[in-house]
């Protein structure tokens, strides 16, 4: 890996003429060479345990050049412990300050070089005089030339909880609540702010845990009004840009188990019908303008079902949950494919009414669904990932087949649209009774694990697409 110095000598070097070019890496040689010299000797002086002001000033005229030699860094700390010895609590305050100075200098030219956050910390573990006001003012100052810089959230993260060691439960309390105010505020400048929206999720659990008052904390009376507001916030944002990574995994956390689990299963409904509704709406106008779904929609719309059969009294009966997928996720592809993380989407033409296109495996309340196209592999895209999630999910096949006799009573492959006759091994007719006589062989412990092997590798449940013959 090119280190920052070097890479700055790299860069430089580009839209010059060739004279000026060879006289740049010349003077560029002998800065190199300066450069390996003086690394040579800071780290013979650390080999043989040399702690004075000189070495200390060298490490600081190396770190200046390259803040990523880590080693260096845990010379400098040698040093600095060694002086400490002869030092009282303000005279070690009095050098922190100047390491904390010195690191606000590297970290202007090198925000994001994680050694010098580090030993930034470093300095507070010993400084018991800081002042804590002024390095959350030094962040900032950070945070307005970079909202992003996950770096600087995490460091004020460690600086918070530094302070709150000092204060009391309340106390402590209005620090969390003042973060969570703060993460509110970039959030609105920014909603594509991940480090702030992560920030966001951890203070919300403390506040929920740390504080009875949940009413007092965040104006609502409990999770539940929290959720439902949260969502509208996060509604506004993916309406706003609808591949912002940031917002969904934000909203899958908000819609996780943290908060689904705490309310009850009429509210829990509610709020995952009323997202995937939302979602669902959302998807369709990006269909309409792109011509594409939106994968961000189709994958939460996925996790969305799971969340929702957890909360649902029908998930006891295999074809059932399959009715639900057909009333809830219609996703429309006409004449297109496309693999979408661990989700294959398959475009085919069948009867609606009468046939599907399945196999089914289940174990307990969880089903899986696969496409059965061992015998069409033109109808997985042609990528590379998904057809190894397949390849691994076909080796535990004939095992689980062996386990749970597949449901296929009629086979037939539709050769028009409106007809439906023919053989094929690839489109079966659901039998539902059958089905249900099936569903008592799948509680075996050897079945389990074998279903878990094949979850592990095709994770996301398949989605059926299907249309018409009256919308084709």
């Amino acid at each position: 890996m090119l280190r920052p110095y070097f890479l700055t000598v790299w860069k430089s070097s580009g839209g010059l003429t060739k004279d000026t070019r060879l006289q740049k890496i010349k003077k560029d040689a002998v800065r190199i060479t300066r450069y390996r010299s003086l690394t040579d000797r800071v780290l013979a002086n650390k080999q043989n345990h040399v702690y004075n002001e000189k070495t200390l000033a060298q490490t600081e005229q190396l770190l200046d050049i390259n803040p990523e030699l880590y080693t260096i860094w845990n010379y400098r700390r040698d040093i600095l412990l060694e002086r400490f010895k002869t030092c009282d609590s303000d005279a070690i305050h009095d050098i922190m300050k100047n390491e904390l100075a010195l690191s606000v200098e590297y970290l202007r030219r090198f925000p994001k070089c994680y050694w010098i956050w580090n030993h930034r910390k470093w300095c507070l573990e010993y400084d018991c005089l800081t002042n804590w006001d002024a390095e959350m003012a030094m962040i900032d100052t950070f945070l307005k030339a970079d909202s992003r810089n996950y770096h600087v959230w995490q460091y004020r993260r460690y600086v918070v909880d530094r302070m709150k060691l000092g204060q009391t439960s309340q106390e402590q309390l209005d620090t969390d609540l003042q973060e969570f105010n703060y993460t509110t505020k970039m959030i609105n400048r920014d909603i594509s702010n991940y480090s702030a929206l992560h920030n966001r999720s951890r203070l919300v659990k403390m506040l929920f845990e740390n504080s009875p008052e949940s009413a007092t904390v965040f104006h609502t009376k409990n999770k539940y009004e929290f959720l439902v507001q949260e969502f509208q916030m996060m509604k506004t944002a993916f309406y706003t840009d609808p591949d912002d990574s940031s917002v969904w995994i934000y909203l899958k956390w908000l819609l996780g188990d943290y908060f689904i689990d705490s309310i009850s299963k009429e509210q829990a409904r509610q709020v995952v019908e009323t997202a995937i509704a939302d979602i669902n709406e959302l998807n369709e106008l990006e269909l309409e303008d792109n011509g594409v779904d939106n994968q961000w929609c189709l994958k939460t719309l996925v996790f969305l079902e799971q969340q929702l059969r957890k909360k649902s009294d029908r998930a006891c009966l295999a074809h059932v949950v399959v009715a639900q997928f057909e009333e809830k996720i219609f996703i429309q592809v006409p004449g297109r494919l496309q693999a979408i993380g661990s989700v294959v989407l398959v475009q085919a033409d069948f009867d609606v009414e009468n046939n599907v296109i399945y196999d089914m495996f289940a174990v307990g309340s969880q089903f899986q669904l696969f496409q059965r196209v061992s015998h069409e592999r033109r109808l997985f895209v042609p990528d590379k990932q998904a057809s190894a999630q397949y390849d691994d999910c076909v080796k535990v096949r004939g095992p689980l087949q062996r386990q749970f006799r597949r449901v296929q009573v009629v086979q037939h492959r539709p050769a028009q649209k409106t007809d439906l006759s023919g053989d094929s091994e690839v489109f079966g007719v659901l039998d539902e009774e059958l089905l249900d006589q099936e569903i008592t062989e799948i509680e075996s412990p050897k079945f389990h694990k074998l279903f878990l092997q094949a979850q592990k590798s095709f994770s996301v449940f398949v989605l059926l697409l299907r249309r018409s013959h009256d919308a084709t």
